[in-house]
């Protein structure tokens, strides 16, 4: 719980495909060091809202979360990775995971931005911590005086929400699954670190290293046993490579039958606990990193991604 946000996310990615293991440490440098600008420029700004509360509702801490993406974004020049949010998700680059992208200059996403948002805040002392809504991820306020919102780190800009806004958008979610899968309320430091284990999985899983993306997914799954979002994805890793292990052994004349024959087959022979909740996910889960590695790799057919 004492430890640096940013320094853990980069620890999660350490190693991964699209990671530059030699230039975390000055990632983590320039963490400080935005830190240091931001602190400058809502400095420099204080006078503006002190001459027009009225813009920021009278609230200093909108002020400040408003100073802080304003200063990230118009001096800095973080942006959105946009290239992510289109076609299939694909987690094969780790520098749309974590905040080693944004630092390099390769763009943010939602699972990245509203992390190096709160290693900022945090550093200023602000009340900031992150929250998630149904596939996304945002940034919180709460203090001691009852001042709390939210606030979205990837638009342009910044515009202070309230919890139901995120309980709409993206996607719609019903108040159980709020409460099972811990969405809107402010995220706790282990399942902050259960989050970047987790996509540290993703990344590993769609470039195919099987084992050390079950461990991560292992690991998440064990700091926080009670998140259902975190329980699917160790439960759909587990299938879904049990299905790549059942096409690999598929007879060799199977191998060259469309992709969507073979995976059909070898579906069927998958066995085990709840396999009929994971089958067809599983299957959605495979056809998704083979058709992500035959695009990145070039290749003409699934078999050879495979």
């Amino acid at each position: 719980a004492q430890r640096d946000v940013a320094e853990l996310n980069l620890r999660c990615a350490e190693d991964l495909p699209g990671t530059d293991s030699k230039r975390l440490a000055a990632c983590l440098a320039k963490v400080d060091d935005w830190s240091v600008l931001v602190d400058q420029y809502t400095r420099y700004s204080y006078p503006s809202f002190r001459k027009n509360p009225h813009r920021f509702r009278g609230s200093e801490a909108r002020f400040r979360a408003m100073a802080l993406a304003e200063c990230l974004q118009r001096y800095v020049g973080i942006r959105y990775n946009f290239a992510f949010a289109e076609g299939e998700y694909d987690a094969s680059d780790s520098r749309n995971l974590f905040i080693h992208g944004i630092l390099t200059g390769f763009g943010g996403t939602c699972a990245s931005m509203p992390v190096l948002y709160n290693a900022i805040g945090r550093r200023l002392g602000y009340p900031v911590t992150m929250g998630e809504a149904k596939e996304h991820y945002f940034c919180r306020w709460d203090d001691d005086s009852d001042e709390h919102f939210c606030f979205d780190a990837t638009s342009r800009g910044c515009t202070p929400r309230d919890e139901d806004y995120y309980r709409r958008w993206p996607k719609q979610m019903t108040p159980v699954q709020e409460q099972m899968d811990g969405h809107i309320r402010p995220m706790t430091r282990r399942e902050e670190l259960a989050v970047f284990a987790d996509a540290r999985a993703n990344c590993l899983f769609d470039n195919f290293q099987f084992v050390p993306a079950m461990e991560a997914y292992d690991l998440a799954h064990q700091i926080v046993p009670h998140k259902r979002t975190l329980n699917h994805s160790w439960g759909l890793a587990i299938y879904s490579v049990k299905l790549v292990a059942e096409l690999t052994s598929l007879p060799d004349e199977l191998k060259d039958a469309p992709i969507e024959q073979t995976i059909g087959q070898a579906a069927d022979k998958l066995c085990g606990p709840e396999v009929d909740l994971f089958r067809r996910h599983a299957v959605q889960n495979v056809l998704r990193i083979v058709r992500n590695r035959r695009v990145r790799r070039r290749m003409a057919t699934h078999p050879a991604a495979i």
